[in-house]
């Protein structure tokens, strides 16, 4: 009897430390086995959100254009300028304008600009991403976006039917490519433009070829 209560009141006293010890190392290995992979999918969700972001400021631009029966172009800041900002310049300044501003002249502003900032490691433009051809022969002539910033003749111009104004060039297929800052080994994204105002993401590897997103 004796020896069934002591069997009894040790199954009640629970795990030893030993067992403990042994669960805590078994965790602590599969954290490590784990953790590479889930920071390479986290890095990978935020290069495909910012490629995301340059798409959605490109269609924004697009829509306000259409909308407002207006020339409106999307902008971006300069390369080394941290972190990068894209936005839709309604009023054509040249800047991001961070206040509402009066678009029809009745001196009551009712609108503000869209706008998107990338975190502070991610680029337009990195070095070693793949070049356009790789994306096939409708992309062949695919040429890079203007020049950063609000100078005239910089940014993407889309007219008031929602097509890219080129000004006096020939339509081609605008191109953009993002990526971390000086590290290629994470991969890139790009947005292609056609003429008529479609955009496109791809996935890109350092030396490899665009694949569509």
């Amino acid at each position: 009897m004796k020896s069934r209560n002591a069997n009894a009141a040790r199954g009640q006293m629970g795990f030893s430390l030993i067992e403990l010890m042994i669960v805590v190392v078994i965790i602590v290995i599969v954290i490590g086995i784990a953790m590479p992979n889930i920071f390479r999918l986290m890095r990978e969700n935020r290069l495909h959100n910012a490629g995301a972001e340059v798409s959605n400021i490109l269609q924004t631009t697009r829509f306000q254009a259409v909308r407002l029966n207006r020339d409106i172009t999307a902008r971006a800041t300069c390369p080394g300028v941290f972190p990068v900002r894209l936005w839709v310049d309604l009023n054509n300044n040249g800047a991001w304008d961070p206040n509402p501003i009066d678009l029809n002249g009745d001196g009551a502003p009712e609108t503000t600009e869209a706008t998107s900032v990338l975190t502070d490691d991610i680029v337009l433009g990195p070095g070693g991403a793949p070049g356009p051809g790789t994306m096939g022969p409708f992309y062949a002539a695919t040429a890079t976006v203007p020049n950063c910033g609000g100078a005239p003749g910089t940014g993407v111009t889309f007219n008031s039917r929602g097509v890219v104004d080129y000004g006096v060039g020939a339509p081609v297929v605008w191109f953009v490519t993002v990526g971390y800052n000086n590290q290629p080994q994470w991969g890139f994204r790009a947005v292609t433009l056609t003429p008529m105002g479609k955009t496109k993401l791809w996935k890109g590897t350092q030396g490899g070829a665009w694949v569509d997103r």
